[in-house]
């Protein structure tokens, strides 16, 4: 609980992949939930030289009385 209010609080790793084109501010949908991006996201390059998937890191925060 803080200041009164019942706190859920969480962060997640989500691995995308090739072509989305995904910006630190864009919200992200998971199951029926919304996330915020922290930072960039992290594109990520396959051995021959091609975008293989890209990395993101998420926090949501919900509070209800």
């Amino acid at each position: 609980t803080v200041q009164g209010l019942d706190v859920v609080a969480g962060t997640r790793q989500m691995l995308m992949p090739a072509g989305p084109d995904v910006r630190g501010t864009d919200p992200i949908n998971h199951f029926g939930r919304l996330w915020d991006i922290i930072g960039e996201p992290s594109e990520q390059i396959s051995p021959t030289g091609e975008l293989s998937h890209v990395e993101v890191l998420l926090k949501r925060w919900e509070g209800k009385k």
